[in-house]
């Protein structure tokens, strides 16, 4: 978990790992179902071609303690 004081920005490393992970999940679980990579996150993420291609969903936190 990480904490970032304004909107994340997923750059090229952060994919490659995100990318990596992903994969290694889906080989070692042996399930056919779909896995999606959904960030929490304060600010929110700024969208580029990265966040784009591989998160499939944010939820600010403010999203999570509505009255």
């Amino acid at each position: 978990m990480k904490f970032y004081n304004a909107p994340f920005t997923i750059d090229k490393k952060f994919y490659t790992t995100l990318k990596t992970k992903f994969s290694e999940l889906d080989r070692e679980s042996y399930t056919h179902k779909n896995i999606y990579i959904v960030l929490v996150t304060t600010y929110g993420i700024i969208q580029n071609t990265y966040s784009s291609e591989i998160v499939s969903n944010v939820v600010k936190m403010g999203n999570l303690f509505l009255d």
